[in-house]
């Protein structure tokens, strides 16, 4: 049987190996990370355990809502606000990043939003039910993004299986008509999504990409600052919405 301590060391190596790639994925350069994951796991804990506020490796939380509160508790240290500001933000993003990643693990959004349309008492079961699909990257949206786009819209790859249906003006925003709506959708491979999804890439009202300067490597993504894609008048709406509520600029 393990000891408590080697069961939490356990948890946090796993959580870091996974929070490694999760980042690079998102073109995230590997000063980068292992700057956050320093933050993570020594500094801003040893700021709170200074407060008065007993905390391990950031790391060993692997609970959202446990995350959250601890994260809530280091915001408003006199010492964190400090360095941060000194830091440029670097410790403030590192708890962002890291909630980020918590979230997309265990697809908190995604069960959040289907709980309420299941809660929904105005909608009859088959446009819950077209709306559940739609929101899990099922259904009719992805089938009519696949027949518009033909592969993804950025890069044209064909293989359907690496392809997510992306929603533009994102989900939580979006009236129940939109969330139908194919011309708020993209097809994207599944790393380019993320970065669209999470406002690290964006387009113009002539399909040009225009990228975060908070996206590190994005060569790494498969992103390059010339690719375009090819929309239309029935979009510009949604892109100028992701342009202005969603982009990080």
């Amino acid at each position: 049987m393990q000891s408590p301590n080697l069961t939490q060391q356990n948890n946090v190596d796993h959580f870091e190996r996974q929070y490694q790639l999760w980042a690079g994925g998102l073109g995230k350069s590997v000063r980068t990370i292992q700057s956050y994951l320093g933050a993570l796991k020594n500094t801003i804990p040893n700021w709170l355990i200074q407060a008065g506020i007993s905390s391990p490796s950031l790391l060993s939380i692997p609970s959202l809502a446990d995350f959250e509160t601890i994260a809530a508790q280091a915001l408003q240290l006199a010492e964190f606000q400090l360095r941060d500001a000194k830091g440029k933000g670097m410790y403030s993003a590192a708890l962002k990043s890291y909630q980020k990643f918590l979230e997309d693990i265990y697809q908190v959004a995604i069960s959040q939003d289907i709980d309420v349309l299941v809660q929904d008492k105005q909608l009859d079961e088959t446009e819950k039910a077209r709306l559940i699909n739609t929101r899990m990257g099922q259904g009719q949206f992805r089938s009519e993004l696949i027949q518009y786009w033909q592969g993804c819209a950025l890069t044209q790859y064909k293989q359907l299986q690496f392809l997510v249906a992306s929603h533009i003006k994102p989900w939580r925003e979006c009236n129940h008509q939109e969330r139908l709506n194919p011309f708020n959708g993209l097809l994207l491979l599944a790393n380019v999504d993320k970065a669209f999804d999470l406002g690290y890439i964006t387009f113009t009202d002539k399909g040009r990409m225009v990228i975060a300067e908070a996206l590190d490597d994005h060569q790494s993504l498969g992103i390059q600052q010339d690719m375009k894609i090819n929309i239309q008048e029935q979009h510009q709406y949604f892109m100028a919405y992701h342009r202005e509520q969603v982009f990080i600029n």
